[in-house]
């Protein structure tokens, strides 16, 4: 399976859903099709031991809370850019995760899946090697250690 699988089936239950929790699951989905995304390019690309220093990874696996804050505070414009929208993505989803009471509209499944499109759109378009090479390096700024031989 491919992360980006995941924003396929957000789609579907954003469209096509019927009930609250189709579009609760929807706005799940739209958050961890880029988290996925994100956590799988970068823990091929950057030191398990950097990662784990940064307190951005536990044994094999990304922090949810951590990859924002990380992304936000990068020397990069953009990148804190990403970050500010994955935060809000995340956000979202433990909104529609957790918050029974709030009550989750079709429209704001919608607007959630095209938010996720939309970031993966921008990634892509400014380059996920780029964006994982400006990470390593703000990470090695704080936390040391020499760079990457990975491309």
């Amino acid at each position: 399976m491919q992360p980006l699988d995941f924003l396929q089936t957000a789609e579907f239950l954003s469209v096509k859903g019927q009930r609250e929790p189709d579009w609760r699951s929807s706005i799940s989905r739209s958050y961890y099709a880029l988290y996925w995304m994100l956590s799988a390019e970068i823990l091929r690309r950057i030191s398990l031991l950097l990662l784990q220093s940064a307190s951005l990874c536990r044994k094999d696996h990304m922090v949810h809370e951590r990859l924002p804050i990380v992304l936000k505070a990068s020397s990069d414009a953009k990148v804190k850019e990403f970050g500010v929208d994955l935060e809000n993505l995340r956000l979202a989803r433990l909104k529609a995760d957790y918050d029974l009471r709030c009550v989750v509209s079709q429209a704001r499944a919608s607007e959630e899946y095209q938010n996720a499109r939309d970031l993966r759109d921008e990634i892509h378009n400014y380059g996920i090697p780029k964006l994982v090479a400006i990470l390593e390096c703000d990470l090695r700024k704080v936390y040391g250690g020499p760079p990457s031989t990975l491309p």
